[in-house]
């Protein structure tokens, strides 16, 4: 999904012509001040959906292992730094044994020796011209479309719109999340 895209839709959602005539969004008019500000506005809100997506509908995981010499690990070092890690799901030894974790302050207490430790994380900030690709579900351009605006609508007063868009983001998520079941129907007797 390209974070271009998705601005424009937003956009169009909300009938910002303005912004949809801009030279940064494909338009023919100037960038000036006020439409930058919008803009940038609007990638900051981009931000916002795409930690909520992360961390209420479809968290992005990771296993790292690491060579666990006395029992603490900096959580910082569990990824090298690149990524900003919100929850640690588990710990397992080099048997794919779960083990018993703590964490404390900025560390996470556990067994010595070779570890896999399972975290969910952030996902990067994006730019303008930025992809956002860590999502490999139906998630499409509308619908985070749809968080966009809502939060654009939420920072700019707009309650009552704010609602309408964050009520058919969470519909729409709920839609792409739920698991699919194979519906079984009872097999039936002829005779009585």
């Amino acid at each position: 999904m390209e974070v271009i895209s998705i601005i424009k839709l937003v956009a169009t959602y909300l009938q910002l012509d303005d912004l949809l005539n801009d030279v940064l969004l494909g338009g023919s008019n100037e960038t000036n001040e006020e439409n930058q500000k919008e803009i940038n506005l609007l990638v900051s809100c981009v931000n916002l959906c795409n930690n909520i997506v992360a961390t209420d509908y479809i968290p992005l995981t990771r296993t790292s292992v690491i060579n666990n010499s006395n029992g603490i690990i900096p959580i910082d070092s569990v990824d090298n730094g690149n990524k900003t890690i919100y929850e640690i799901l588990n710990v397992k030894n080099k048997f794919d044994e779960s083990q018993v974790f703590k964490i404390v302050g900025n560390d996470i207490k556990t067994v010595k020796g070779f570890i896999q430790i399972n975290y969910s994380y952030f996902p990067d900030s994006v730019e303008l011209d930025s992809i956002i690709s860590c999502y490999l579900t139906k998630l499409t351009d509308r619908i985070f479309a749809y968080g966009v605006a809502c939060e654009y609508c939420f920072i700019k007063g707009m309650y009552d719109d704010a609602s309408m868009w964050d009520a058919r983001f969470k519909d729409s998520m709920k839609t792409i999340c739920r698991p699919k079941k194979n519906i079984t129907i009872p097999a039936r007797s002829w005779n009585k």
